[in-house]
């Protein structure tokens, strides 16, 4: 009789967790997903309200190794994203405004961000609405525990698809070279705020990014692929100014960044109706590992993925889980 496959848990259905579960489900191995939220998509997650969708994390993406471009070919023609044919300007800091043009062709999925990573769940087993709080091996076997103690197991290999400082929450004491590895990781936060507006921006940029000051980014979010919404200002604030105003409150984050943009003087006061914030504690890796390949225990059961290990980017994030469940694959195949 053939040995039974090892189970393998997946904890965190961001991109980067849905690209490994996707992967190692084509190539037949039993895969669960676990995400503390109530739907699929991490960093590009959105929310949708009377008015339409907002997305709340990454605005978009580009495709630069051969690899991504083939995924994003294929998402595509499946229509789950778009292009974006925007050309981002940039407010210099003496407050002239420049365009150019983008190397890199920007994609969006459509009609939101996140229906890239529902798209990428479907058919997957995923456990939603789940926060799994520990890891305990026990043998050779490994068991999860989420927040209400229900316990989830056995599985033979688990994989953390999560921001370091979250993966080194779950990790197991006896794991101390993979300890080591999430303490040397530097993750900074980032705030996003978004408005509703009477009436569109009447500007020449649909996304600007900022070389100074309190923002980073804004955005235009009607200008993407398949929105049907309400002309909205999307805002993104600079990781240090996210750093200083880490634990405000998101009704304070949204007045105080859009104080900022009226500030800058570059159009008409717009008329805003309404306005919310949405923090990510662990966005953009200010010290990462710099490497292409996954982190694995010596025993290969227990990996760590993410943007994180070598970007900050929707690739990154895909090519991270594509790696972990290759090299799982092989280390598989290599031991039946």
């Amino acid at each position: 009789m053939m040995p039974v496959p090892p189970r393998i848990a997946i904890i965190g259905a961001g991109l980067s967790g849905l690209s490994a579960a996707t992967t190692l489900a084509a190539d037949r191995h039993s895969v669960q997903v676990f995400d503390k939220a109530r739907g699929p998509g991490g960093r590009l997650a959105s929310r949708h309200d009377s008015e339409g969708a907002i997305d709340l994390g990454a605005p978009c993406f580009t495709a630069r190794s051969d690899a991504f471009k083939d995924r994003v070919a294929q998402w595509l023609k499946a229509g789950v994203i778009a292009p974006w044919p925007v050309s981002p300007w940039t407010r210099r800091a003496d407050g002239q405004l420049t365009a150019y043009s983008a190397e890199h062709p920007r994609y969006a999925a459509t009609p939101r961000m996140s229906a890239l990573t529902r798209h990428l769940a479907g058919g997957l087993d995923i456990t939603l609405s789940t926060r799994i709080t520990s890891i305990e091996r026990i043998a050779d076997e490994y068991w999860l525990t989420c927040e209400g103690l229900e316990r989830y197991g056995p599985f033979g290999h688990v994989v953390l698809a999560l921001p370091a400082p979250q993966a080194q929450a779950l990790l197991p004491d006896e794991e101390t070279g993979l300890l080591s590895q999430c303490n040397s990781v530097t993750l900074a936060p980032s705030w996003h705020a978004h408005y509703r507006l009477d009436a569109p921006l009447d500007v020449p940029w649909d996304a600007l990014f900022f070389e100074n000051g309190t923002l980073y980014w804004a955005s235009r979010q009607e200008s993407k692929p398949g929105r049907e919404s309400a002309p909205t200002l999307r805002l993104i604030a600079t990781p240090e100014w996210s750093q200083q105003h880490l634990e405000l409150a998101p009704e304070d984050v949204a007045c105080r960044l859009k104080a900022a943009f009226i500030d800058m003087n570059m159009m008409p006061r717009p008329a805003f109706r309404t306005a919310d914030a949405h923090r990510w504690r662990f966005a953009q890796a200010t010290h990462s590992l710099s490497r292409t390949s996954p982190l694995w225990n010596a025993r290969h059961t227990l990996a760590l993925c993410g943007d994180w290990c070598a970007g900050n980017n929707v690739e990154a994030a895909w090519l991270a889980g594509q790696r972990c469940a290759s090299e799982l694959i092989t280390y598989l195949t290599s031991s039946s």
